[in-house]
């Protein structure tokens, strides 16, 4: 594969692995294999990229590898060995929706460290939208097996990496890129690179029941929530909600989630967030939003005060396959 092509795609995870901010995607074990990880760049394309992770220890149980969890992962793949790699100026982009369709197979049993191979492939990279398409697949004893299919929309802002120098399109490009990878070079891996959590409740903790507190270890590299973690967050509350579980109290099989990222959530330092989930519009569905603490306590205040209604930051739809169940709960 061209130089520039794989030096762009390893831009952001060497960032992510020296830097305390972007801790996420260390957590999902999304790591160089010069810097201690097992990310494999196995085909970087004008329209179709091919990447081979890792399934995190934490995201798996009983029932299988979380379906939240491998949109998280396909999340991040698709931003920087997809949209970052295509768009000229090297814009990763914001995540607006991101939602999957689970095939059968992903209710079966995958545990830790089975190899996820994802594909992306570029419907559309506009100036201000985009729209990438993806599957997952679960490759095992030299097959391959779908696990789901989605589709990760993003909106393009104006700038793409900080300085924004190193987005300059043209014949300044390659320079660029190997001046910041010759900088990165002088940077040290951070420890939590090279140390993957083992539970949900090691990534995040929640010091009241329903209430959470996100930090830069939940952030991209750009400093912002993760869109990933708001999915697995969003999706652990709608998993506990009562229309998750089948008439035998069992969980029932994810179907479908679909996330829509409202609004961002800078992570310069801690903030504190309730996650809530209710019955959705249908009978196998429920619905988790995310709300920052302090933007319910503006709402409460009258307008003229500053209260504006305190929308939630993350709505996600999560759907249930009827009369099938899962083996058991997340912890």
């Amino acid at each position: 594969m061209p130089h520039a092509a794989r030096a762009t795609a390893e831009l952001f995870w060497r960032l992510s692995a020296r830097t305390h901010t972007g801790g996420f995607g260390r957590a999902l074990g999304l790591t160089l294999p010069a810097d201690g990880g097992a990310v494999e760049l196995r085909k970087l394309g004008a329209t179709e990229t091919v990447v081979a992770v890792d399934a995190p220890a934490w995201l798996c149980d009983a029932s299988g590898v979380s379906p939240a969890g491998v949109i998280a992962i396909f999340d991040e793949v698709s931003s920087y060995v997809g949209a970052a790699l295509w768009d000229p100026r090297c814009r990763p982009g914001i995540s607006v929706n991101l939602s999957a369709v689970m095939s059968d197979r992903a209710a079966a049993a995958i545990g830790p460290g089975a190899r996820l191979v994802v594909t992306s492939r570029k419907q559309r990279l506009g100036r201000t939208l985009g729209f990438i398409d993806v599957s997952v697949a679960l490759e095992e004893a030299g097959r391959s097996e779908l696990l789901l299919r989605g589709r990760h929309t993003k909106f393009m802002p104006g700038t793409g990496l900080r300085p924004e120098l190193l987005s300059a399109p043209g014949p300044w490009r390659p320079l660029l890129l190997r001046a910041a990878h010759a900088y990165l070079d002088r940077m040290p891996v951070v420890p939590s690179a090279r140390a993957p959590p083992s539970c949900f409740a090691d990534v995040f903790p929640s010091p009241t029941a329903g209430e959470y507190v996100l930090s830069a270890a939940h952030a991209n590299p750009l400093g912002a929530f993760h869109g990933g973690a708001a999915v697995i967050l969003a999706a652990h509350a709608a998993d506990r909600h009562g229309a998750a579980s089948g008439a035998d109290g069992r969980r029932r099989r994810v179907r479908t989630i679909s996330a829509n990222l409202l609004s961002g959530i800078a992570l310069a330092g801690d903030v504190r967030v309730r996650v809530d989930a209710a019955d959705g519009p249908g009978e196998d569905s429920v619905v988790a939003t995310i709300t920052r603490l302090d933007a319910v306590s503006a709402a409460k205040r009258p307008a003229a005060a500053g209260g504006s209604g305190a929308p939630f930051a993350v709505e996600c739809t999560v759907t249930y396959a009827a009369h099938e169940a899962r083996s058991c709960a997340r912890a």
